[in-house]
């Protein structure tokens, strides 16, 4: 899904259970985020699920992503989850859980559930 259509999903509001969004929301802007966020809120019914994986740090820039087998530049925005709660807490969710991994990078896993604003 490519970032415009994060910013206005095609979906009716509280039509979803669920919006599950694995290392996508960390190509968009830092700017568009809270935007996202929200649209997310609108789709998703309350007492719904929201997951998350973005990239954990700080900062915001163009790199080269070795690890997919390109030499093409990619946005990146990163994420620390206290910020990031906020940012969802704003939207209508409520933090449940925070995971964090390592691979080729430090990932953050958050789950949140939808509550009435």
């Amino acid at each position: 899904m490519s970032g415009s259509a994060l910013r206005q999903l095609p979906l009716r509001t509280g039509s979803m259970d669920a919006v599950w969004c694995q290392a996508a929301l960390l190509h968009l802007p830092r700017a568009d985020v809270p935007g996202v966020l929200a649209e997310f809120a609108r789709a998703v019914r309350i007492g719904g699920r929201l997951h998350l994986s973005v990239a954990d740090g700080d900062g915001e820039a163009w790199e080269v992503a070795f690890n997919y087998g390109s030499h093409r530049r990619r946005w990146f925005t990163y994420h620390r989850a206290p910020d990031l709660a906020a940012h969802l807490a704003a939207a209508g969710f409520v933090v449940q859980e925070v995971r964090r991994t390592t691979s080729f990078r430090d990932w953050l896993g958050i789950d949140a559930r939808r509550v009435a604003t």
